[in-house]
């Protein structure tokens, strides 16, 4: 055999020989500082660009972060919260902020937030507040306790009213044909206007003390009648401004109008008071000092009057008034403005400037309304789209905004509970409470109430906090 040759590139070190001299080649070809850049100017410029991209996204990640980290620790203010009960479960603009007692304090940012206090046995609380940088803001959480319903007559009645102070409630009775008041401090009924009266067609409450313009079928014969049709000037306007001074005959339409006053009693006792036959609808103001009434002669005269109760001053405020079929006159707390229903319509009269107009072209036919305790907004049912709404149109500014109300219809009730909350009365059964300028909705269970409890209508007194309820069996009251 031939011996191959041996291979020159055969390495005679061992492998231990061979690793250092690798490390000692890589230790040579690294750069002994720095970073070594390609000899090549190309190359060297698009090194440069790379650093620099890094660098500035370097000081655009640190300077974020600390923009980020100012805001937070900066941009914050302090809510100090101040509740009437321990224990209360809080979420600030839908996040849980736990458990809170009276006395804690939150950490939050700057700006408008909504607060929602909640607990077993008690009406959710809505507040919105806003807070400037660096404000602390003690903020008073008041839980109510869910009011329960009172029943305080317990048999359906006939024109119920509450009282401004929310002392008692009265009522026509139509089983017996009298009318009854009832104390709600301690549940006591007196009989109001001494006798039975039948063919009773209308009441129209004064909201103070115990009086009522009262409409009655014919002239029926009450004993100790204070008869004012011949009485010329008392509830009479003699003639028109300028014109002749003569006393326009009576119209009489079959319905005589009475005002019956328990305070007003001569020698004889209780004295009953036939008004003038050409008187048709009236109304009192909201203190009971003022009454309005339309004034409707044989000789075709329509006007509106004001008037002292007792008739014996008057003013005419709208000499040639549109003919109305049969109106409703609601009198707002400011004395200016009234609102009439008639014929499916809802119109405002402004007692001011002495004008008639129609602002609420969508309001549903025959649906109730409600003018706030100040008197200077309206709350009614509109017809948006073939949708009913809940809306509420400010007197002053002449402007309307819709709330976002469930399961409202054409019978629902409501009542103002301040100048800017409105109480309504749904179909499920349920109350709700609205915040009508932040349209913030607080909801009332019916708690002590049968669940088909149907509302018919409301009224409300600020002075008790006391809402009264008339309903399909009766008269209930509930503290709110």
């Amino acid at each position: 055999m031939v011996d191959e040759p041996k291979n020159q590139s055969q390495s005679s070190k061992s492998p231990q020989e061979e690793l250092d001299e690798l490390l000692r080649q890589s230790q040579v070809t690294r750069p002994t500082s720095g970073i070594k850049l390609p000899e090549t100017s190309p190359n060297r410029a698009a090194n440069w660009l790379v650093i620099g991209i890094v660098g500035l996204a370097g000081l655009l990640v640190v300077g974020t972060g600390y923009v980020l980290l100012s805001g937070v620790k900066f941009n914050t203010a302090q809510l100090v919260l101040e509740l009437n009960t321990d224990q209360v479960q809080l979420t600030v603009d839908d996040h849980s902020a736990g458990t809170v007692n009276s006395g804690d304090v939150l950490r939050v940012r700057a700006g408008q937030h909504t607060l929602v206090a909640t607990k077993d046995g008690f009406l959710d609380l809505h507040e919105r507040v806003e807070l400037a940088r660096n404000q602390q803001l003690t903020v008073n959480l008041a839980l109510l306790p869910i009011p329960e319903i009172e029943t305080v007559v317990d048999h359906p009645v006939d024109f119920a009213r509450l009282n401004l102070d929310g002392s008692e409630i009265a009522y026509f009775d139509d089983g017996t044909k009298t009318f009854q008041a009832v104390k709600l401090e301690d549940g006591s009924v007196a009989t109001l206007f001494r006798g039975s009266f039948s063919g009773v067609q209308d009441v129209v409450w004064s909201p103070v003390g115990q009086a009522a313009l009262v409409k009655l079928v014919g002239r029926p014969t009450l004993p100790n009648t204070l008869d004012n049709r011949s009485v010329k000037g008392r509830y009479i306007p003699l003639g028109t401004p300028g014109g002749r001074p003569d006393q326009a005959p009576a119209k009489f339409g079959g319905v005589s109008t009475w005002l019956f006053d328990d305070d007003r009693k001569p020698a004889a006792g209780w004295q009953p008071i036939l008004l003038n036959d050409s008187i048709c609808q009236a109304a009192f103001n909201a203190d009971g000092g003022s009454i309005i009434y339309l004034y409707d002669t044989a000789n075709g005269e329509y006007s509106l009057v004001q008037a002292w109760p007792d008739g014996l001053e008057w003013e005419r405020l709208i000499v040639e008034m549109p003919r109305f079929t049969d109106p409703r006159f609601s009198w707002g707390a400011d004395d200016r403005y009234v609102l009439v229903q008639d014929n499916n319509k809802l119109s405002l009269l402004d007692m001011v400037d002495k004008t008639l107009s129609e602002p609420f072209p969508d309001y549903v036919a025959g649906s109730q309304l409600a003018v706030s305790t100040a008197g200077d907004k309206v709350a009614y049912l509109a017809d948006a789209d073939g949708a009913i709404k809940l809306k509420i149109y400010d007197l002053v500014t002449s402007t309307a905004k819709v709330l976002d109300t469930p399961a409202v219809s054409g019978k629902t009730s409501m009542v103002w509970t301040g100048t800017d909350s409105v109480i309504v009365a749904l179909d499920n059964q349920t109350f709700e409470l609205i915040e009508t300028d932040q349209d913030v909705h607080t909801t009332i269970p019916f708690v002590g109430a049968s669940i088909d409890l149907q509302v018919q209508r409301m009224e409300y007194s600020l002075a008790a906090k006391v809402l009264m309820l008339v309903t399909d069996r009766g008269v209930a009251m509930m503290k709110v």
